[in-house]
């Protein structure tokens, strides 16, 4: 269906107002609501969470409470109920916050097609025949840090967002500020010495 012009549907909020208003043709919408995507694992530092799992259950997860400011600073409580980790993920900037706590963190993406399963950096770019299946990452060893600026409390997109870590392994990732979140490379080689 991908392949024919199928569109992938988790929670709709970037999807449906796209086919509400004829942006994009569709000639399939193809829900993932129930593709047993969902779920939230944490096994002592390590996290797996499904593509398909809602940004407001990621936000009331007590294993995640480092997450939870990502999560209050990405749209408002309606939509966060509707919208997917999977579909924030695929969302262009300055929107798609978890994306940038994500590259913070070193977190990968399992994501499957027809011709197979293959695992990818947050950040590197899906293919628009492949499929999100879960998002893989460790929970920060050192301080985390996260700070989005906007122009309000919600819906906002990012004039800037900055997530941090900072111990043994420096790392600082940038929304809003190019196409996609990035590194910032240079201030990770200055603290990390």
């Amino acid at each position: 269906l991908l392949r024919d012009g199928g569109w992938l549907v988790g929670g709709g909020t970037v999807v449906m107002p796209k086919v509400n208003t004829g942006a994009v043709p569709v000639n399939h919408l193809i829900s993932l609501r129930h593709a047993g995507l969902g779920g939230i694992r944490v096994d002592g530092d390590a996290v797996e969470i499904g593509a398909a799992t809602t940004l407001a259950e990621v936000g009331a997860h007590d294993g995640l409470r480092f997450l939870h400011p990502v999560i209050r600073s990405i749209a408002s409580p309606p939509v966060r109920n509707l919208a997917t980790v999977g579909g924030n993920l695929l969302v262009p900037q300055p929107h798609g916050d978890l994306a940038v706590a994500l590259l913070a963190l070193d977190a990968t993406l399992d994501v499957v097609s027809a011709g197979g399963t293959r695992t990818i950096p947050v950040g590197e770019p899906v293919e628009r025949h492949e499929v999100i299946t879960s998002v893989r990452f460790g929970r920060p060893l050192g301080t985390w840090r996260y700070r989005k600026a906007m122009r309000r409390k919600h819906n906002s997109a990012s004039i800037v967002t900055v997530a941090a870590v900072l111990g043994a392994d420096v790392r600082i990732a940038l929304g809003g500020v190019a196409a996609k979140p990035v590194r910032a490379r240079a201030a990770e080689r200055i603290l990390a010495t």
